[in-house]
């Protein structure tokens, strides 16, 4: 264990090092407070009588003047930011699949080390979201392939092969993760918000980015497991009986727990995110379900049906 946290702080104080070099911050923390002091608010370290009512006219000048440059800075980093990203997907090289391919190894086997370079990120970029697109083109990659397997043992002709790739990239993936990020998305910025984040007021909020980065995050646990591990098992999951419903059942039971998890660790990273548990409240409607399905319905296999109607259809 030791030696696997020790590994971890070399790589994200390496990664640190390389981003601050990158962008030529020699503290972007200090940097960032400095650009949102109010010119005109700075106080000397001298002794200075204020009244109860001066002090609160000061302070709800400073919050005022700082609300407006924060909304500015968040405007003005959220467009540069969506411009680099787009930027980058016409520049291979200027992506970090490297990295990209740590964080989906580590998704698996240790999701908390992922969030915790959340805060580099916020550090060196002044933003929340990934500005690398890396870790979606392999996802989509993977999605790709997945679905030529699929396609082997399914497919009865060259569109049904089109139709299934087009439904997990576009319909899975895009459509159903664009619908799920703006619905936690407004969610946490409505319900869950901390204006008084560590006794500070807090102007900051959730970006739209970064709801969509947990579902890829959450996307890809859940594409392990009810794409990758599910294809090896069809044998035992298309079967009628009782395995054939607790094996295919459980794969997606334990893939759509691990979306809820991931969502949950991403939004509990953010400081300015209170009450990220109620993003695990589904997982008990989601135990007893499953619980019941395992006495009346196999959802792998009726999932694959939808896919390959006319595959099933001869059988």
């Amino acid at each position: 264990m030791n030696g696997k946290h020790a590994h971890f702080v070399t790589f994200t104080r390496s990664l640190y090092r390389k981003e601050m070099a990158n962008y030529r911050l020699e503290d972007p923390l200090v940097s960032l407070e400095n650009a949102l002091v109010p010119p005109g608010l700075e106080m000397d370290n001298e002794d200075v009588s204020f009244s109860e009512q001066e002090a609160f006219n000061h302070r709800q000048a400073s919050v005022s003047v700082n609300g407006g440059r924060n909304a500015y800075l968040t405007t003005h980093s959220a467009s540069h930011s969506v411009i680099r990203y787009f930027s980058r997907l016409m520049k291979p090289r200027q992506m970090d699949f490297e990295f990209a391919a740590w964080q989906m190894l580590y998704l698996l086997i240790g999701p908390r080390q992922v969030y915790k370079l959340v805060t580099y990120q916020r550090q060196t970029r002044r933003q929340w979201a990934r500005d690398d697109p890396a870790f979606v083109i392999i996802l989509c990659g993977l999605l790709l392939a997945t679905s030529v397997l699929y396609s082997m043992v399914y497919a009865t002709s060259y569109t049904d092969f089109l139709q299934l790739g087009f439904s997990m990239i576009f319909l899975d993936f895009v459509l159903v993760g664009f619908v799920v990020s703006t619905a936690s998305w407004l969610f946490t910025n409505k319900v869950l918000l901390n204006k008084t984040n560590g006794g500070r007021v807090s102007n900051e909020a959730v970006e739209w980015g970064y709801a969509f980065d947990l579902h890829c995050n959450a996307f890809y646990f859940l594409f392990v497991w009810t794409y990758v591990i599910q294809f090896f098992l069809l044998g035992i999951v298309n079967t009628r009986g009782f395995l054939g419903r607790f094996i295919g059942n459980t794969i997606y039971f334990i893939g759509i727990h691990g979306y809820l998890y991931q969502t949950y660790l991403g939004y509990q990273a953010l400081p300015m995110v209170s009450r990220a548990s109620l993003f695990m409240y589904p997982a008990g409607i989601l135990t007893v379900l499953y619980v019941i399905s395992l006495f009346t319905v196999n959802v792998s296999s009726h999932i694959m049906q939808g896919y390959f109607p006319k595959a099933f259809d001869r059988e």
